[in-house]
């Protein structure tokens, strides 16, 4: 995005041009002074007032959040109080918050997460600051369509109250749950909020602005490598002995939410070429980055992920080298990284075995015909989050029932086993000695309650999936009546059904049973009478337990079908046209130094992803890649002088 002022008007003016910008400390106290924040007009009181109601519904899930207690609400007022010192650092905190582990197998804790926290506190500090101003943004046809695409998403959603009261303790799994509305928006809207504070900063210091944002980026595609590379480690290391051991899966540390493999990194890598295109010393670097993106796809078997890179790199490189004065580095960062990435696509599809889900992704279930044929629903679609819903609705259930003041998990049955879902939580075993697992349960018809401890998330619906040890109990069909259930395992025996000998660290409960509910109200798994289990009596909900069905590994079609379904045709035309209008953009950009390409290549590395996969159902995913969009199409005036 690049400033622009209008017919014969005069550029306003920025960093270095007769204006001091600097953002330490003294100069920022004088300047948010001399620009009225402290001064009580209409104005300015309206925005402190939006800003600290923000901040304060922002902070309450997190002043006693699960495993860090107020901890995220001391890191929120930290974050705060850097910002109004460094009024950029907000470009480094959310990509690198997009990519950073939120931990939510462990938390439990799947809809309002770091991410979110990061996204509210900027926009409650940019208000309070006097650094988010709706009049940098001109009125044009794409931001019409931005409003318009808004609104078509927003029609059938069901999860205001999400606004007012963000979402808690899960009491049901959370595909199931009608926050997922909530899900499906979030990254839309928190884009769509951020471009004021974009505008704003482009307009005081365009060059300071594309640089941090394009270091942020640069940081959060390292961090993402990092992660990635933990977890492939992770996954192939024998025991516990690797640190990396906590990153067990993706899905795992990212929840359910986590999106395609290789969209995130698609998205930051045009970010990052832009540093090899632009500034000589990073030619080689920059290029590492992405090849070794590349490499991590590969060893995960993401050849399609692989490809929608290779077509990104294209791209940018393409809408870059139209510049006269760019075309010679183009081609050197072309010759660098399109060979690696061509020769690691070849591999990975000729290597027998590679290709896993959710590359191969295909819907659970059709949408009922009498849904699908309605003009209505063809239009409008069928509300947000309706695809998760849609296909999960013939998974077992598994909630939270409030009984005399207790708190009951009930696992419902499955009417197929590949329909199973599966709750749990990460444990450690590190003793020898032998563990007891205890539980008290009821059943009103004969029933069979399955233990799983996984080295990892199982990825099959078997009844005895290969990772996993299984233990079985016959509960009786006693009605209204809870019985205790206990039994002794040996880690030997436990370590002898895993592959390599690794210990677990999962434990999983199933029903297995074919029309039988089961009902716990508590579970133990005890070594030196120490419950290495946390909330076992479920008394805080779901905090610090994790839901799993391995079927749902397929869930969503692709980009624009997932799309149709929850927006319907209408909104699908917007987002085809905001892309042309993007990529449109991306052509006639003027400036040697704008973002326009990289901005471009990123949202069209989606959508070509997006053809094969649905990457937007993460919140992750479809924040980076709406802001993105965004940034590219909206339009900048200059700010008042007061401002």
């Amino acid at each position: 995005m690049d400033p622009e002022t209008g017919r014969n008007r005069p550029l306003f003016p920025v960093a270095g041009q007769g204006q001091a910008t600097a953002s330490s400390g003294p100069q920022s106290l004088k300047r948010w002074r001399r620009r009225s924040a402290l001064r009580l007009t209409p104005a300015v009181v309206t925005r402190l007032i939006l800003a600290w109601s923000l901040l304060s519904l922002a902070l309450a899930p997190f002043l006693d959040y699960p495993l860090i207690g107020a901890g995220g609400a001391v890191f929120a007022l930290l974050y705060l109080g850097l910002l109004f010192l460094f009024p950029r650092l907000w470009l480094y905190a959310i990509p690198l918050a997009a990519v950073f582990p939120d931990f939510a197998s462990y938390t439990g804790r799947e809809f309002y997460t770091l991410l979110d926290l990061v996204v509210l506190v900027t926009i409650a500090g940019s208000l309070c600051f006097n650094r988010y101003h709706f009049q940098v943004l001109r009125p044009s046809p794409a931001v019409l369509g931005i409003e318009i695409l808004l609104v078509f998403s927003l029609i059938g959603y069901g999860a205001w109250h999400t606004f007012v009261a963000p979402p808690g303790a899960l009491t049901s799994a959370p595909w199931s749950a009608s926050a997922n509305a909530y899900m499906a928006v979030k990254g839309m809207l928190w884009a769509l909020l951020l471009m004021p504070v974009y505008g704003h900063a482009m307009s005081r210091n365009k060059a300071a602005t594309t640089r941090d944002l394009v270091a942020g980026c640069t940081a959060a595609a390292c961090l993402l490598l990092i992660v990635g590379a933990a977890e492939f480690i992770a996954s192939n290391t024998a025991g516990q002995a690797a640190p990396a051991a906590a990153l067990y899966a993706t899905s795992a540390y990212l929840g359910h939410y986590a999106g395609t493999p290789g969209a995130l990194a698609l998205l930051l890598i045009p970010l990052v070429l832009y540093n090899a295109v632009h500034q000589s010393g990073l030619l080689p670097v920059a290029c590492g980055v992405v090849i070794a993106n590349g490499l991590l796809l590969f060893l995960n078997g993401q050849p399609l992920a692989l490809a929608a890179t290779a077509a990104t790199v294209l791209i940018y490189l393409g809408l870059e080298s139209l510049a006269p004065a760019l075309r010679r580095r183009c081609t050197q960062t072309a010759l660098l990284t399109l060979p690696a990435i061509a020769l690691l696509f070849v591999a990975s599809v000729l290597a027998p075995g590679k290709v896993t889900a959710p590359d191969a992704a295909a819907p659970i279930s059709a949408p009922p015909a009498a849904e699908a044929s309605t003009v209505l629903g063809l239009l409008f679609g069928h509300g947000a989050g309706a695809i998760q819903q849609r296909d999960s609705r013939s998974f077992a259930d598994i909630d939270i029932a409030d009984q005399d003041g207790k708190s009951l998990l009930q696992l419902h049955p499955a009417s197929a086993p590949e329909l199973r879902s599966l709750i749990g939580q990460r444990i450690r075993l590190d003793s020898d000695d032998p563990y007891t697992l205890a539980f008290n349960a009821r059943a009103d018809e004969p029933a069979r309650l399955a233990f799983l401890l996984c080295d990892g998330l199982p990825r099959q619906s078997r009844h005895n999936p290969q990772n996993c040890h299984l233990t079985e109990w016959a509960l009786e069909g006693l009605p209204g009546q809870m019985n205790r259930y206990s039994a002794e395992l040996e880690v030997a025996d436990i370590t002898a059904a895993l592959p390599g000998g690794k210990r677990p660290n999962l434990l999983l409960l199933r029903n297995d049973s074919q029309g039988a509910a089961i009902t716990l109200d508590s579970v133990a798994f005890i070594t030196d009478e120490l419950n290495v289990l946390r909330n076992s009596s479920f008394t805080d909900a779901f905090d610090l337990w994790l839901h799993h069905a391995p079927g749902r590994l397929g869930i969503g079609s692709n980009l624009y079908a997932d799309l149709l379904y929850e927006a319907g045709a209408l909104s699908v035309a917007t987002l085809l046209g905001l892309l042309l209008l993007s990529l449109n953009r991306a052509y006639g950009a003027r400036s040697a130094s704008s973002l326009a390409p990289a901005f471009a290549a990123a949202a069209c590395g989606i959508a070509l992803l997006g053809l094969f996969a649905s990457p937007l159902l993460s919140p992750r995913v479809a924040l980076l890649f709406y802001a993105f969009l965004f940034a590219n199409l909206i339009a900048l005036r200059p700010l008042r002088a007061d401002a």
